[in-house]
């Protein structure tokens, strides 16, 4: 678990802490106190230890994914802010894509800043060319964070 996701459970943990203790037994609360405590989540079993669970989600490259083609956020890796285990045909492929820390402009930029943004990203992405395969970083690129 990433130091932000830390912050994140110590933030849940002192919000619940502020409200009376009949409102603190759900497994929200005890998630938190349980992970801020550095012991194990304790939905994590019931996430990957099941049957159901590990039929539906595929591991590659000490990643798992829940589906092919099926992008995720990857916020502990050095360099890129996602992955996705692209799949077509019987091609399969891991595929790390955008610059950690860079949001997109999005699909409908606002500011002028960012439509500046879309308009350099287009540019040197060449995203007027033909349709991109699926098992490039820039095809993703585009459908997740453009």
């Amino acid at each position: 678990m990433d130091k932000h996701e830390l912050e994140s459970w110590q933030k849940i943990k002192d919000h619940f802490e502020t409200l009376p203790e009949s409102k603190r037994d759900n497994m929200f609360y005890k998630r938190a106190v349980a992970i801020c405590a550095g012991k194990d989540d304790p939905l994590e079993p019931l996430k990957y230890g099941s049957s159901v669970s590990n039929s539906m989600s595929i591991r590659k490259a000490g990643e798992v994914f829940s589906g092919y083609n099926k992008p995720k956020r990857t916020p502990s890796h050095p360099k890129k802010s996602h992955a996705v285990l692209a799949k077509q045909g019987s091609t399969e492929k891991l595929i790390r894509f955008g610059q950690q820390g860079v949001k997109g402009a999005g699909k409908n930029p606002t500011s002028s800043k960012d439509k500046a943004r879309k308009k350099s990203y287009y540019a040197r992405h060449n995203a007027q060319d033909s349709k991109p395969s699926k098992l490039s970083a820039r095809y993703w690129s585009h459908k997740v964070k453009w």
